[in-house]
Formats: C-alpha cells, sequence, structure tokens
C-alpha cells in the first residue's frame, strides 16, 4: 500500500475552520459538543488530539467543506467537480464548441431579425449554456489530443 501523507487534509481541516467568518469558535465548540480549548487543540495539525468522526462530520456541514474536500480529492487521485457544474451533451471537446457556435449563431440572428427581447434572452441564456459544457468539459480533462496530434 502506498503511503499518504494525512497533514494536507489536516492543514485543509484546520484552514476550513479558521478561514471561515460567520462562527466564533466557541460557537464551533458548543455545537461538536466540546470545550473551545479542546476544538482548538484538536485542529491544531501539530498536536496529537484530532477530532472523531462525528466531530469532523458535524464541522463539514456547518462550514465551506470545499478545503477539505479537495484535499481529500488530491490524496485519492480525484478531481475535485462540484455538482452543479454543467454536464457536457457533446461527445468532444470539438463538438461542444460547435454547439457554441450554433447557439451564439442563433442568438445573433435573433437579434439580426429584430425578435422580441424575450426571445433573445431565452436564446442568449442557450448560448451561455453552452459555453459553460464547454469549459466544463475543459475542467473535467475529458479532452485528450490523438495520438500525434499537438497539445
Amino acid at each position: 500500500m502506498r503511503y499518504r501523507s494525512i497533514r494536507p487534509v489536516i492543514k485543509a481541516v484546520h484552514e476550513m475552520v479558521h478561514s471561515q467568518q460567520d462562527h466564533t469558535m466557541e460557537e464551533l465548540a458548543e455545537s461538536v459538543g466540546i470545550a473551545a480549548s479542546s476544538l482548538y487543540s484538536k485542529l491544531n495539525p501539530y498536536d496529537e488530539r484530532e477530532l472523531n468522526m462525528r466531530q469532523f462530520l458535524l464541522l463539514m456541514d456547518q462550514l465551506d467543506p470545499t478545503p477539505v474536500l479537495k484535499a481529500f480529492c488530491v490524496r485519492y487521485g480525484f478531481k475535485f467537480i462540484p455538482a452543479d457544474c454543467p454536464m457536457p451533451d457533446g461527445a468532444s471537446i470539438h463538438e461542444e464548441m460547435v454547439h457554441d457556435h450554433l447557439a451564439h449563431a442563433a442568438f445573433a440572428t435573433a437579434i439580426q431579425d429584430g425578435a422580441p427581447v424575450e426571445v433573445t434572452r431565452e436564446l442568449a441564456l442557450k448560448a451561455i449554456r453552452e459555453i459553460e459544457e464547454t469549459q466544463s468539459m475543459h475542467e473535467r480533462a475529458m479532452y485528450r489530443p490523438r495520438p500525434g496530434e499537438d497539445e
């Protein structure tokens, strides 16, 4: 089994708690059922005391878990992609870009033809969705150059 350092995840938990502005340490400690001094100790990456699973999950539920989730993804070789990231409908990045172009062309043609604002608004939103899908595909690294193709 490959050795994986836990320090980045522990530091991410520390960052998650200390970078937030919505709760005092006393409020967070009370929510997980321990004294503030104990929470400070358990969050210290250099202290041997640690959060138990219940405390960890309660903190994750109250705060923005993004740094911790990203650290887990790095640790286990996954990519961090939020659930609300648009899902591409094209088979390739090139097909997605064609969708972008067609949606933008429909929008531009509607404006040129004097379409009502309600119509152009819908077409604009469709073009934006298509571009977001292309960006999503790019972020997901679904595009891989074919052998011999320059990157």
